[in-house]
């Protein structure tokens, strides 16, 4: 195999391997801010519980509906990120495909 078959062969997959990490560690960035979404949106409704007076059962149902609020508010914006991610790495392989020439 010629050189310049091993180094493409390398690059390649140098190529996969930082995509794969950066889509991995996008999420874990999202689980961790649904996390802290989760928690602070859960501290918040325990002190408004506390302040309000509520009762055990009403405060419960304030923090689970806080919680379920937090998280589908950070799964919309990781969403988003990941729309914005996959679009650009589409348009850099259109642009790769049409800027490169073809090699014989």
């Amino acid at each position: 195999m010629p050189l310049g078959g091993i180094l493409k062969g390398l690059a390649e997959e140098a190529v996969k391997s930082t995509v794969r990490g950066a889509f991995r560690e996008h999420k874990n960035y999202a689980d961790y801010e649904k996390e802290i979404a989760a928690k602070m949106a859960s501290e918040d409704a325990n002190h408004s519980a506390k302040e309000g007076g509520l009762t055990v059962d009403e405060a419960e149902d304030l923090i689970e509906k806080s919680r379920d609020s937090a998280v589908a508010e950070a799964q919309k914006r990781t969403n988003q990120k990941q729309h914005k991610m996959v679009l650009l790495l589409l348009l850099g392989l259109i642009a790769y495909a049409i800027l490169v020439e073809p090699v014989p």
